[in-house]
């Protein structure tokens, strides 16, 4: 699948990169939920594109053998025509994929239907991280990158002797 629009650098929706890497960006929100989704999307896709892959592959040795003309260049251009076709359809079917992830993950909301949400949080583990700075935060500003073994509470030191 190629398409000349497909730049790191001018957004288009005609583009293959462009589709997955909406829904790889969105992912970083809550990574977790996110990633659930898209794992379980591209394993169905991947099944359907093996199943699909086995029953061209056949199709194409047995009408190639059956007529007498099973040149490999023949066979060849007819499996990358259906798979350019197949290419297609995967980018076709993510947008919608990937804008539905902004639906259903958007607005700090997980959302099941019209009458169900559920608030994302933050773990508490990674709220109260010193690494991430929460805890710790001062007038002057957190201590980003200062791991917690660094500037550990005097209790905390003293369970870890």
């Amino acid at each position: 699948f190629r398409s000349r629009l497909g730049l790191m650098s001018h957004f288009s929706m005609d583009s293959a990169w462009w589709a997955f890497n909406v829904a790889n960006q969105y992912a970083s929100t809550n990574f977790r939920a996110i990633n659930a989704d898209i794992r379980a999307k591209s394993e169905t896709i991947e099944r359907r594109i093996d199943e699909q892959k086995l029953a061209w592959e056949t199709s194409i040795l047995n009408s190639n053998s059956n007529s007498g003309s099973s040149t490999s260049s023949s066979i060849m251009e007819q499996l990358g025509t259906r798979a350019q076709h197949l290419a297609q359809s995967v980018v076709d079917e993510w947008w919608p994929f990937a804008f539905q992830l902004m639906a259903k993950y958007g607005q700090g909301l997980v959302v099941y239907n019209e009458t169900y949400a559920e608030r994302q949080e933050y773990p508490a583990w990674w709220l109260d991280s010193r690494d991430v700075g929460f805890s710790t935060w001062q007038p002057n500003g957190p201590y980003h990158g200062v791991p917690d073994d660094e500037e550990a509470p005097e209790e905390v030191e003293i369970a870890l002797s």
